[in-house]
């Protein structure tokens, strides 16, 4: 038989089964063993660490290969699965992690997922197909409507009974078309394609981690027209006051949800990194800054807003900076018109910066932040910087500006804006970097955490930023 050379083996399966080859994970490349160096049985005995094993059948000396492994030391060393149920214990994965944060630090195509008994497991991630004709063409897969159009592995089609259609949690029947397609939610594998899945919402109850399911209030499920399903601004002021969820603000004449009902009138600003990395893409959003933009729109439009003595305004403020002695920063003023608010927001992101950051545009940022607060005044007053970038050359003149701030009664918060669920070491530098600025108090989010945990939280007397 035709040998085939290591590095035009394109399959990790196929390569780690060769003793002659080591699958790199990093590069997703097969090469040559170290091991097939060493010629004969004691040149190949004296190369322990990169356990090398001699074949006398084939007078070799290659690399030891999972199933070959004794003990469960080296086979998870080796980036194997111990797995004492199975025979031989030591078996060939592409993704050999044991727990869930490990397994989505894995640079393949992996996943915590649940097992037929339910119990969890890190799994390569079937029908990785991104166009439709490429999924169409694996025997394997089928095309959903997940996640704006995704690939999963082949299972509703399969069923051609309404019944045995409507049994299967992942299928749901087409009466119209007389066939079992998949069922959007079940098939969005993570919190990011459910999320951009209409009608679904991310549950993070179960025992692997969280699951998709079909949102109660959605335009998928039968009781999306429930009074339960209706938001506190669609409610009369009768209706408002008979449901404990909801607020009547009578300042602002209108229904808003019980947290915004509680919460003290304020003149907010909120502080926005203006660099290029804030360009790029955080999490399901392509925009990081227009994000945030987006996150604050929402925000306020459960805010009791007003350019009165009661309610509450907000501002905005842009800064980066061109290179290390030039700083800029952008700003609106605090207003507590809802449709105003809007427009300048709009306004940021048509007018986006995207340079490169420096330590001496948040101090310029801080310093247009204080001009924008009155001498005095009665309403609780916020100042919220959201940043991604560590800060490595803070100028002296940032305690200046954080003087003038406190002379107003401003407090400092900060959010440090991650891409990944996993904090890792430049998300803590930064986060680190910003404890410098804002004294309040800083939380390391990413962007769909902002409305929840930062800016609703300011409403939370126990909050972080209460």
């Amino acid at each position: 038989d035709t040998v085939v050379p290591c590095d035009q083996i394109d399959a990790s399966m196929v390569c780690r089964e060769d003793t002659r080859c080591q699958w790199n994970a990093i590069t997703s490349q097969c090469a040559p063993h170290p091991c097939t160096q060493h010629c004969g049985e004691d040149d190949c005995a004296t190369d322990p660490d990169n356990h090398c094993a001699f074949d006398p059948a084939k007078h070799t000396c290659g690399g030891i290969v999972c199933p070959d492994v004794a003990t469960p030391d080296l086979c998870r060393e080796l980036d194997c699965r111990w797995d004492e149920a199975q025979l031989p214990p030591c078996q060939i994965t592409d993704c050999p992690a044991d727990d869930e944060d490990a397994c989505l630090l894995l640079p393949q195509e992996c996943e915590w997922q649940a097992g037929p008994g339910g119990e969890c497991s890190c799994e390569t991630i079937p029908c990785q197909h991104a166009a439709e004709g490429d999924c169409a063409a694996d025997d394997a897969c089928e095309w959903t409507s997940a996640c704006q159009g995704s690939c999963a592995p082949k299972r509703c089609s399969l069923i051609d009974r309404p019944n045995a259609c409507k049994e299967d949690a992942a299928c749901q029947w087409q009466d119209a078309e007389n066939k079992c397609v998949p069922a959007p939610c079940a098939q969005a594998r993570d919190e990011k394609c459910c999320e951009a899945t209409d009608g679904c919402t991310w549950s993070t109850e179960g025992d692997c981690g969280g699951v998709c399911t079909v949102d109660p209030c959605g335009e998928l499920s039968d009781t999306k027209d429930d009074a339960d399903c209706k938001e506190c601004r669609d409610l009369s002021r009768c209706e408002c006051k008979q449901d404990a969820q909801c607020f009547y603000d009578s300042g602002v004449g209108a229904c808003v949800d019980n947290a915004m009902g509680i919460c003290p009138d304020m003149d907010v600003v909120v502080l926005v990194e203006g660099s290029a990395m804030m360009g790029e893409e955080f999490g399901r959003h392509p925009h990081g800054f227009n994000g945030v933009m987006e996150v604050v729109r929402e925000w306020a439009e459960v805010l009791p807003m007003s350019d009165g003595a009661a309610g509450s305004t907000v501002g905005v403020v842009q800064y980066s900076g061109a290179d290390g002695t030039v700083a800029d920063a952008v700003s609106k003023p605090l207003t507590g018109d809802a449709s105003a608010l809007s427009a300048n927001l709009d306004w940021h992101g048509d007018n986006f910066m995207g340079r490169t950051f420096y330590g001496s545009a948040i101090a310029k940022g801080l310093a247009d932040t204080a001009e924008l607060f009155d001498a005095q005044g009665t309403k609780k007053r916020v100042a919220v910087v959201i940043s991604t970038t560590a800060t490595t050359d803070m100028p002296n003149a940032i305690d200046t500006q954080l003087q003038a701030l406190g002379n107003k009664d401003v407090s400092v918060f900060g959010v440090q804006l991650r891409r990944q669920q996993v904090l890792n070491g430049a998300d803590a530098e930064a986060e680190k970097s910003l404890e410098a600025v804002a004294a309040g108090g800083v939380q390391s989010l990413q962007l769909d955490e902002i409305l929840d945990k930062a800016l609703m939280d300011l409403c939370n007397p126990a909050g972080v930023f209460g």
